[in-house]
């Protein structure tokens, strides 16, 4: 029996959230949710929310947080990381639409000290606000007790919908995944295409090897 799709969430100009597809790869696939993984979603900002909150708590011991709020983004906001923070400081970062909010236990320039628990709250609230755009941190050493996050099926070429499964198992070699993501790319049959998808079609479009 066909695994009916969760309840989700449809916003205006952009793909639907919920249910289940596949990422499919040359020769391989794996059933995988659909979900849009944005933050002002109602169902999948409230996880990564939770999420994020947890790594935070577990990378970031202390009674005292050190942050600054700064306008700067991209590369910009990358280079000034870079000379503010020591390369064995665990940093976290909020990105929103006007600038960041860059934060860690170790002390850093221009940084202020807050009271951690204050000050994850009020973190926690921004991101349920949706006023969250995305989050990044520095990844701690491997220690004793610690587990990495899950990696995003780097194999894959694209999430696809459970309609068009069938039609992908054809596919016998990459030139045919190819064409068949090209047939579909920009409906809802194609949820998103990876870095390796994306050069894929690139290639199938530019007929390059």
């Amino acid at each position: 029996m066909r695994e009916q799709p969760k309840q989700g969430c449809i916003f205006k100009d952009r793909r639907p959230c919920g249910g289940y597809g596949h990422a499919v790869g040359l020769r391989r696939s794996e059933r995988v949710p659909l979900d849009c993984n944005r933050w002002d979603c109602e169902k999948c900002g409230k996880r990564l929310t939770e999420e994020w909150m947890d790594r935070i708590n577990e990378d970031l011991r202390g009674s005292v947080i050190y942050s600054v709020t700064t306008e700067k983004q991209g590369i910009e906001l990358s280079k000034r990381i870079k000379r503010n923070i020591k390369k064995t400081s665990i940093y976290f970062c909020a990105h929103l639409d006007d600038g960041a909010v860059v934060f860690s236990n170790a002390n850093f320039t221009d940084a202020k000290a807050r009271n951690r628990k204050k000050f994850l709250e009020e973190i926690k609230r921004l991101m349920e606000s949706g006023k969250v755009k995305g989050m990044s941190r520095r990844q701690r050493q491997k220690v004793a007790g610690y587990t990495r996050p899950p990696h995003n099926v780097p194999w894959s070429f694209a999430r696809i919908t459970d309609d068009i499964k069938p039609e992908y198992d054809k596919c016998k070699s990459e030139k045919e995944i190819g064409l068949f993501l090209l047939k579909y790319q920009g409906t809802d049959k194609i949820r998103s295409l990876t870095k390796l998808g994306k050069e894929l079609v690139r290639k199938i479009q530019t007929g390059t090897k």
